[in-house]
């Protein structure tokens, strides 16, 4: 019998590890993989294989220490291989999940394309974003030499000087990925606004509604926020336009004060004239009416708010008159169109208009002349013509006139 010895050398497996950095790696950034920490216990390794889970691998041989760098093209999780092979062919093989951060985009307007001394100005990040996840953290730092400050996506700061000033913002994702942007800010001092009343009508009559607008008011670096109505009879109100009605007439001076996003105020005035609607009415006595004989017009009823009126009469027979009570004769018989004018002190007239109708003159009576015997039975009727007017006498038959009558 013959005894024969052999050795048998059982390979032992290689092992594979790796780490990786960054450990929140982002689509498009270089990914460092170190496979160097991977040994074989009975030899060394010759081959490092690594499948990087998005389609491509790569192979390092020895003398590389498995030292890699790859870049992933687009966002997402993927699952790293690694393996080994040593110098007896034995292979093994390690894996590690990992997660490829799209990166946020940061962005900001402001709520005008310069600042203000002491006036707040919006910074507004709304539109940054993150397209695998969430903005979770911006951090802002407006420049003007305080500290970085952690707020939200819309934010107000207030510059104390003028000059231009390197906003900065800074945003992270919920997976730590950050990005930032930046943009120069002009700040400037506030201007003054500009206050312009209108009103319409321009003349208007007591009670009429008068429309007061202040719309053609303007602001050169911002907007106007108020607008203060003080109409001069102690009416007051708001808003850029307004409605009032003046209840006596006069001239009234209104005020109108503009206030802009800075909180100066200006302030322009203008006088307002409202007027009255004076009524023109009159009466006339006596009636009825007869050529030769006094007549009396009285403007009465007509009236105006002011308490004043000038009357102008037109008699309608080519004669005229003033005042408020005026008299005057008709010679002829006939119907005479008088008018009536009044006029306020706004310059403001009324007319009425009447006709009115001129009988013949009544007949001669001996009323209020000297007593003179009348008789039964009258057999003439004689005037003489004597100073400062007409004597009329009657005599009965047979009785002889009275000296120097005819």
């Amino acid at each position: 019998t013959t005894n024969q010895s052999v050795t048998v050398n059982v390979n032992q497996l290689p092992v594979a590890q790796f780490t990786y950095s960054p450990s929140d790696p982002i689509a498009g950034q270089y990914v460092y993989f170190n496979g160097g920490g991977s040994y074989d216990p009975d030899g060394y390794i010759t081959q490092w294989y690594w499948d990087w889970g998005d389609g491509t691998n790569q192979t390092n041989y020895y003398g590389g220490y498995g030292d890699l760098y790859h870049i992933y093209a687009r966002g997402g999780r993927y699952t790293v291989t690694l393996t080994v092979t040593d110098n007896f062919n034995g292979k093994n093989s390690s894996s590690a999940s990992l997660y490829v951060d799209i990166p946020p985009s940061a962005t900001f307007t402001t709520a005008r394309p310069f600042g203000k001394v002491g006036t707040p100005l919006v910074f507004d990040a709304s539109a940054s974003n993150d397209p695998d996840g969430r903005i979770v953290r911006y951090e802002w730092n407006f420049g003007d030499g305080g500290n970085s400050t952690e707020g939200s996506s819309v934010m107000s700061h207030v510059f104390g000087a003028t000059g231009t000033y390197s906003v900065t913002l800074v945003v992270w994702d919920d997976h730590n990925a950050t990005a930032s942007f930046q943009r120069t800010i002009s700040v400037v001092l506030p201007k003054s606004p500009f206050a312009v009343l209108a009103f319409t009508p321009s003349r208007p009559f007591v009670g009429d509604a008068v429309l007061f607008n202040a719309s053609l008011s303007s602001d050169p670096d911002g907007t106007i926020v108020r607008q203060v109505w003080q109409l001069g009879d102690g009416a007051v109100g708001e808003g850029s336009t307004l409605t009032h009605r003046y209840a006596y007439p006069g001239t009234y001076t209104v005020h109108l004060t503009v206030v802009d996003e800075d909180g100066i105020a200006v302030t322009t005035s203008s006088d307002i004239t409202v007027v009255s609607r004076p009524v023109a009415a009159f009466s006339v006595a006596p009636g009825p009416i007869h050529a030769s004989e006094d007549v009396t017009f009285t403007a009465n009823g007509s009236w105006d708010l002011t308490g004043s009126l000038v009357y102008h009469w037109d008699f309608g027979d080519g004669t005229y008159g003033e005042g408020w009570q005026t008299t005057k004769q008709y010679t002829a018989v006939g119907t005479y169109h008088v008018t009536l004018n009044v006029t306020n002190p706004f310059g403001v007239s009324a007319t009425v208009e009447k006709d009115i109708t001129v009988e013949a003159a009544n007949p001669v009576t001996a009323s209020g002349f000297p007593n003179v015997a009348i008789m039964a039975s009258l057999v003439l009727v004689a005037a003489v013509a004597l100073a400062g007017g007409i004597y009329a006498f009657q005599r009965p038959r047979g009785q002889k006139p009275p000296p120097g009558s005819p």
